[in-house]
C-alpha cells in the first residue's frame, strides 16, 4: 500500500497572506566585486519563479545563499516565517532550512541505486513514510528504475530522480540550478515540462535560474530578470515580454525591432505607418506629441507573400507597407525573415514555415496588434 509523500509542517508564526519566501536588501561581495547588490524578491506559496540572466549575473549565488550554503553580508530571507539569514548575524545552517537543492548535472551518487539516492539525508522516520515508487512515478519514472544504477539512466532521467530526491523530505521550498543545461533539446523540453508537471501538482513553491528565455517564459509564474547582481525587473512573463521596463529588458528579452517614433494620442507614427500603442504615453498637455522608440516584435508583422492568391495589391489597406526579403532562415516550424523598406531601414519578421517568399522578392505586410514605447 503506498504512503504519501511528507509535507512539510505548518510554521505557527507564518500567516497564509504573507509570502513563502521573503527576501529583502540581500547582499554578497566576493574579493572585491559585488556579486548580489540589493536584492528584493516575494514568491507566494505554490508559485514557480524563474530567475533570467546571462552568465556572472549573479543567479547561482542567490540560490546558494537561499541554501544557506554561503552567507549573505547583508540582508534578510525569511521562508514560511523562519528568520533564515539576517547579514552577518543570523544564518541558519542549510539541513535545518527545509529547503530541496536541484544542481545543473543531478549530482546522484554513483555507487548507490535510485532507490537509495531518493532516500539519501533523510531520517529513519522519514524513510519509512517515503513511497520512492510514487515519487518516480511523479516525475514521470516507472517503479521498477528504484533498483537501477544512475549509470543505467540517461541524462534527462538523472535529472528527474534528481528532482524526486529534492522532493522527498517534503521541503518548504525547491531551487533549481539550471538543471536542463546540458541536456539536449528536445529531451530538456520533455524534462522541463516533467518537472514542471510535478512542482505544480505538489503545490511546491519553487525558484529556477535559467539562461534560456523559452525556458523561463514558460514554466515561471513570473520571472525575475537579473543584471549585475540586480533584479531589473520581476513580472509574469506575458508583461515582461510585452511590456519590458526599460530598452534594455527589451533588447534582451526575445527579438526586438526598435525604430523611432512620434506618438500621437494613442497612437505612435514610425516606419511602419501608424500603429496603437498598448498603453498611452503620458504627457503634459492634451495633444503633445512626443519622440520615442516602438519596439514590435518580429512575430508581429504579417506578410502577404502571394498577391494574386490572397487577391491583395502591394499597398493595399490590409497590407499598407512594403519591404524586399534580403534573407531567410528556415527552421520548419517557422522562419525568420530579414528584409529591408525603401528608405533603408531593416527588420526581422517571423512567419510560419510552410508560406515563405522568395530572396528579393517584394511583399506588403502589416504590423498586428499593439506596440510598446519608450523615451527616445
Amino acid at each position: 500500500m503506498s504512503r504519501p509523500v511528507p509535507q512539510p509542517h505548518p510554521v505557527a508564526e507564518h500567516r497564509a497572506n504573507d509570502p513563502d519566501l521573503s527576501i529583502a536588501g540581500l547582499r554578497k561581495v566576493l574579493g572585491s566585486q559585488t556579486v548580489l547588490d540589493g536584492i528584493d524578491l516575494d514568491v507566494s506559496a505554490g508559485q514557480i519563479i524563474t530567475v533570467l540572466g546571462p552568465s556572472g549575473s549573479g543567479k547561482t549565488t542567490l540560490l546558494r545563499l537561499i541554501c544557506g550554503f554561503e552567507r549573505a553580508d547583508a540582508g534578510v530571507i525569511r521562508l514560511s516565517g523562519r528568520l533564515l539569514a539576517d547579514g552577518r548575524k543570523t544564518h541558519m545552517p542549510p539541513e535545518r532550512r527545509g529547503v530541496g537543492y536541484v544542481a545543473q548535472e543531478g549530482a546522484l551518487f554513483p555507487h548507490l541505486d535510485v532507490r537509495r539516492n531518493i532516500e539519501f539525508g533523510l531520517s529513519r522516520r522519514q524513510r519509512a513514510t517515503t513511497d520512492v515508487e510514487d515519487l518516480l512515478a511523479a516525475v514521470g519514472l516507472p517503479a521498477s528504475y528504484a533498483n537501477r544504477a544512475p549509470s543505467a539512466l540517461s541524462g534527462g532521467e538523472q535529472q528527474r530522480v534528481a528532482l524526486a530526491r529534492a522532493l522527498a523530505p517534503g521541503p518548504h521550498l525547491v531551487l533549481l540550478d539550471e538543471p536542463f543545461s546540458s541536456l539536449d533539446a528536445g529531451l530538456r523540453v520533455e524534462t522541463r515540462n516533467a518537472v514542471a508537471k510535478r512542482l505544480r501538482d505538489a503545490g511546491a513553491t519553487a525558484i529556477l535560474v535559467t539562461h534560456d528565455q523559452d525556458e523561463a517564459l514558460s514554466m515561471g509564474d513570473k520571472v525575475a530578470v537579473m543584471h549585475n547582481g540586480r533584479l531589473a525587473q520581476v513580472a509574469s512573463p506575458r508583461t515582461l515580454y510585452d511590456r519590458p521596463a526599460n530598452l534594455d529588458i527589451a533588447r534582451f528579452i526575445g527579438e526586438a525591432v526598435l525604430v523611432p517614433g512620434i506618438t500621437a494620442g494613442d497612437t505612435v507614427d514610425c516606419c511602419f505607418g501608424r500603429l496603437q500603442l498598448t498603453t498611452q504615453v503620458p504627457r503634459p498637455g492634451v495633444g503633445d506629441r512626443r519622440d520615442v522608440n516602438v519596439l514590435i516584435r518580429p512575430e508581429q508583422f504579417r506578410l502577404c507573400v502571394d498577391h494574386a492568391a490572397d487577391n491583395q495589391t502591394i499597398g493595399s489597406d490590409a497590407f499598407p507597407s512594403t519591404a524586399c526579403v534580403e534573407q531567410i532562415l528556415f527552421y520548419g516550424h517557422d522562419a525568420r525573415i530579414q528584409l529591408r523598406l525603401r528608405d533603408g531601414q531593416p527588420f526581422t519578421a517571423t512567419v510560419p514555415g510552410f508560406d515563405l517568399p522568395a530572396i528579393g522578392q517584394t511583399v506588403s505586410f502589416r504590423v498586428a496588434g499593439n506596440v510598446y514605447t519608450y523615451p527616445y
